[in-house]
């Protein structure tokens, strides 16, 4: 069944011949680009600067036709008149009017050429470019971080190159969809397809919904391509074991030239915090003398997070909360926890842990990252339910009153007795450290009884 467009009102062109006729963006809040559909193919363009124009938009044997009517006051200038009012009913009429007479010059086969023949019209090139969309993108999801920027040119990079005679996004199909699949496939793994697929469908979406673009999403129905039951996610990333974490430590500890690079270690391994989180932490994200001292892990501008439920506050224990100490007393003043090693790119600390972890552990499914898998185990072995791991790791619960009722602070409480008893019951995080001191208050008790932060 067609979709009825909802016609623009005569009040509306009054307020657009006034210059008061702005589509704020849904985020910011600021007004922005965009258009309303009076049907027939007939458009209001609006620009941020109160500028309105009436256009005719539309899809000729293949190719998208927009041609400019006119400015909404020139338009009403047949009134005769400076009232507002009749100047956009004027107006209003004169843009129906051109509109059918490019629909009926369509209807009878003239050329886009020839569309040019009233004075006030002429035909535009295609503003709705992949950049924008990515732009837009942005905005809305934002802030990025640099690693997601770069993702995100990367995949309107692969769409390009996927589409090349494509300018504008309306004119991308689903063949040039199944085009960049049948590419990526062949580059990357099928998880990996899967996922870029995602997010590009999310690009897509966003953008049309912004622009007011009403037609299919290319990305909706893609079939993805079948995941080999060998290299699933669970086998691409293992844990490390506990010896394997102490002798990395020790060598961390030992060859690294930055000792923040050791403390990054150490909250890793007690956290079970991505990378990324825990090595940008500002100063103003942690919180030491907090009844329960903690991290928070929140969106930056340096910074972003990879989905809702990444927002969190982490309780810190042991060797973490001691790392988490030392670095803030040395860095406090770069307004960072690690200092220069967290204002530098993740992937440059990434690859100074991977050189150290690499002198010990040979498996390849063995990554910094497998410090989040172990956490996970342990978790799992505990019996500790969803609701509790899935704030203290940062992934989504299943649970929608998790997700949507309850304060920071009361699962912050939730999560540290869950744990503590966990640690306590437990020496897994029995760390060698004889040049730590032992935990101080909040986490005494439980140093003591499981030995975080003592020689092992």
């Amino acid at each position: 069944m067609a979709r009825i467009a909802k016609r623009i009102t005569r009040r509306q062109v009054e307020q657009a011949v006034r210059g008061k006729l702005l589509i704020r963006h849904r985020v910011t809040g600021e007004p922005t680009r965009g258009r309303m559909s009076d049907g027939d193919n007939l458009y209001l363009a609006l620009w941020p600067n109160g500028h309105a124009s009436w256009v005719f938009n539309k899809m000729v044997a293949g190719k998208r036709v927009e041609v400019v009517l006119g400015e909404v006051r020139k338009l009403g200038a047949d009134a005769g008149s400076d009232d507002p009012a009749k100047i956009a009913a004027a107006s209003l009429a004169k843009a129906r009017e051109l509109a059918a007479e490019k629909q009926a010059q369509i209807n009878d086969g003239v050329r886009l050429s020839q569309l040019k023949k009233a004075k006030q019209s002429k035909v535009v090139a295609a503003t709705y470019t992949f950049d924008d969309m990515a732009a837009v993108y942005e905005k809305q999801k934002g802030p990025f971080s640099p690693k997601r920027q770069n993702e995100t040119k990367r995949l309107v990079a692969a769409l390009k190159a996927a589409a090349p005679e494509v300018e504008d996004v309306r004119d991308f199909t689903k063949a040039h969809a199944r085009l960049w699949q049948d590419t990526r496939k062949d580059q990357v793994s099928a998880e990996s397809v899967e996922r870029e697929n995602n997010v590009i469908k999310s690009m897509f979406s966003i953008y049309f919904t912004e622009s007011d673009i009403e037609q299919p999403n290319p990305f909706v129905g893609l079939k993805m391509p079948e995941r080999n039951a060998t290299g699933s996610a669970m086998s691409k990333r293992v844990p490390l074991t506990i010896e394997e974490i102490r002798a990395i430590r020790k060598e961390i500890y030992d060859g690294s030239r930055a000792k923040e690079v050791g403390e990054i270690w150490d909250v890793l391994t007690l956290t079970g915090a991505r990378g990324a989180e825990v090595q940008g932490l500002r100063v103003q994200d942690v919180h030491l003398d907090a009844d329960i001292p903690h991290i928070s892990i929140t969106p930056t501008d340096d910074r972003g997070v990879k989905t809702a439920g990444s927002v969190r506050l982490v309780p810190l224990y042991g060797a973490g909360l001691e790392a988490a100490r030392n670095a803030l007393k040395r860095n406090e003043s770069t307004g960072y926890l690690f200092g220069k090693e967290g204002q530098a790119p993740y992937g440059n600390v990434s690859m100074k842990l991977m050189n150290h972890l690499r002198k010990h552990v040979t498996d390849e499914r063995k990554v910094v990252h497998s410090l989040r898998h172990s956490i996970v185990d342990l978790f799992r072995e505990h019996d500790v339910p969803a609701v509790v791991a899935a704030p203290f790791t940062g992934h989504v619960s299943n649970d929608v009153a998790d997700r949507v009722y309850g304060s920071p602070e009361k699962q912050l409480v939730r999560t540290h007795n869950a744990v503590k008893s966990m640690v306590v019951s437990r020496m897994w995080w029995k760390l060698p450290g004889g040049s730590l001191r032992a935990c101080e208050a909040g986490s005494d008790q439980a140093a003591r009884s499981s030995g975080i932060g003592w020689r092992g």
